[in-house]
């Protein structure tokens, strides 16, 4: 699942490289959503829906990929979306976080000016301010639901940094 998927570019990338892959986006804004439904080029292995992703009723899945999204939430909503991947995720499966990280002082003001940018110009559409996770928030959340964690920090001017949690499968493996 592509959670937040907008006009489905990753998801339709994941689709197309992987024919075994069965790919739902979901996102909020239904002009993105009905873009994505209607490329030109599409693939029996990929579905969009409408949906907001606090309330959304999550299936059963090895991975859920939510990419810029967190921080549009409350902070609240946030640890909901959270455990409601959890809670559908399979054993083994792995939740990939892609969002701004708090934690990166000096890096975070050229996440939070490309945001500036995005809400500004009505590209993504917000109700309230921003809340944006920390590393420190990811970490705690692992270990409270005993995900292993890899943090993967390859920006040099924003504080985008990409969180693959783990779900160990029913041997206790990972």
């Amino acid at each position: 699942m592509d959670l937040g998927c907008g006009y489905g570019f990753m998801t339709y990338a994941l689709a197309f490289s992987g024919k075994d892959r069965h790919l739902l986006g979901v996102d909020y804004d239904q002009e993105k959503i009905e873009v994505a439904k209607n490329c030109p080029d599409s693939t029996a292995n990929l579905h969009f829906e409408h949906g907001d992703v606090t309330n959304f009723a999550y299936g059963k899945s090895d991975a859920f990929i939510i990419s810029d999204v967190l921080h549009y939430l409350m902070p609240e909503e946030q640890l909901k979306v959270l455990q409601n991947m959890v809670s559908q995720l399979n054993p083994g499966g792995k939740i990939i976080i892609r969002d701004g990280n708090s934690s990166k002082k000096a890096r975070h003001k050229g996440t939070q000016l490309t945001e500036i940018f995005s809400t500004g110009i009505g590209f993504n559409k917000t109700t309230h301010d921003l809340h944006y996770i920390s590393a420190e928030m990811i970490m705690t959340f692992a270990d409270e639901n005993n995900l292993t964690l890899k943090i993967i920090d390859n920006t040099k001017l924003t504080s985008n940094t990409v969180f693959v949690l783990t779900q160990k499968d029913s041997d206790g493996k990972i």
